[in-house]
């Protein structure tokens, strides 16, 4: 009779134990053991380097408000004398670009069109074409009722465009501010309030900058109506900056506490530019044996308007201590990452902006055991990422929405 597997005594005494050493050499495989770890680093390392990142270029919203305006009411009814008003026209220089404002005054449910209107009613319709320009942000832009028959049925309005003549620094401005390349307008452009906040966060972006803007009318020979003059308050203190930040993000693996000393250096060439090196390594706190981590993080950025360009490159080191079935193996990892992004913010009004945003980027980590190169886990990766990001005020409130499209290789 043929004897079953399972009660041969030679199948019990050198088969069980083979499996057993299969299993005991994958738990105790340095390789599989160190990929892992090696995971984990490479998540605290994005996570401080976000941190930093967050920390370090932070661009301050700029909300200006629009001078206020006379609240509107109903049309008056029975003015008298009157006048039918069958359809509202605007002329003037650039009225094709506030042809919203006639719009906003036709529409809604106090229409005046098919309407009789004396002196109040025009008015009223007046202020309300002004508020719809002022509240786009164009302050310095008036609209006019000038002389002319309406018995036709037409209304006329006239717009007069606010236009810049000069942008000029303060007599007692700090001669380190640039402006070219802050404010997204120049003289002859449209004045329009979203342009000056664009701008004043282009200074502002510098944390040790400050600066305002004010709006003040053309005056002198050549002035001509609807101008006015930009005039920047600029002031910047000590360029130079150092923090250290202290903390225990890291692991017991490759050690507990963190030490970090960020260098900044602000509008280094002039052009509100932003330029920092941080470098960070380990302080102990975690399991005997050799064990560390060690990275810098480089990183510039210059605006260009509403454009802004900037690079940052990241180095990082780690080594561990790994316990093995006959000896305890030294596991350690380097890595870089390096990138360009080109951004542009392509809309914002008083209570919203949205910014497009390409980056190119490119990746590279290695492991070794002992010196000894872990081919498997070595890591090339290429690639480039389109993204929107929309921030929405909502009193004292920000909602922001960030969406992204990643390609790599």
């Amino acid at each position: 009779m043929q004897k079953q597997a399972g009660t041969n005594p030679f199948f019990r005494k050198s088969f069980v134990p083979s499996i057993a050493l299969v299993i005991s050499g994958l738990f105790f495989s340095p390789s599989v053991c160190a990929q892992s770890f090696a995971a984990d680093e490479l998540l605290r390392q994005q996570e401080r380097e976000r941190q930093l990142r967050l920390q370090q270029e932070q661009t301050p919203d700029v909300r200006l408000q629009e001078p206020v305006t006379p609240a509107t009411t109903l049309l008056p009814k029975n003015e008298s004398p009157c006048f039918r008003i069958d359809r509202i026209v605007l002329v003037g220089e650039a009225a094709d670009r506030f042809q919203f404002a006639v719009q906003s005054v036709m529409e809604g449910e106090d229409s005046p069109l098919g309407r009789c209107l004396g002196a109040n009613g025009i008015n009223l319709l007046l202020t309300r074409a002004q508020n719809a320009i002022v509240a786009r942000g164009f302050v310095t832009t008036r609209v006019l009722v000038s002389p002319q028959d309406i018995k036709t049925g037409d209304l006329t309005l006239t717009v007069i465009p606010g236009r810049v003549r000069d942008i000029r620094f303060a007599p007692d401005a700090d001669p380190r501010g640039t402006k070219w390349n802050a404010i997204p307008i120049q003289s002859g452009d449209i004045l329009n309030l979203r342009d000056i906040e664009q701008g004043l966060e282009n200074f502002k972006r510098v944390p040790t900058a400050a600066a305002d803007i004010k709006i003040e009318a053309a005056e002198g020979e050549g002035a001509q109506p609807g101008q006015s003059d930009l005039v920047i308050a600029y002031q910047q203190s000590f360029p130079f900056r150092a923090s250290v930040s202290l903390d225990d993000s890291g692991s017991k693996a490759t050690g507990k506490y963190q030490g970090a000393l960020t260098l900044s250096y602000d509008n280094w060439w002039t052009l509100n530019d932003l330029f920092y090196i941080s470098v960070n390594h380990d302080l102990g706190g975690g399991d005997p044996g050799a064990r560390g981590t060690r990275g810098g993080t480089l990183h510039y950025s210059i605006p260009f308007g509403y454009w802004a360009l900037s690079t940052t490159a990241t180095s990082n080191r780690y080594f561990q201590s790994i316990a093995g079935l006959n000896q305890n193996y030294v596991y350690s990892g380097t890595s870089s990452s390096n990138d360009l992004k080109l951004s542009r913010v392509v809309y914002r009004d008083a209570q919203r902006k949205t910014t497009v945003a390409l980056r190119a980027y490119l990746k590279e980590s290695d492991n070794f055991i002992d010196d000894t190169e872990v081919q498997t886990q070595r890591r090339r990766t290429a690639g480039w990422e389109l993204s929107i990001g929309h921030r929405e005020f909502m009193g004292a409130n920000t909602l922001d929405v960030n969406l992204a499209y990643r390609h790599g290789t």
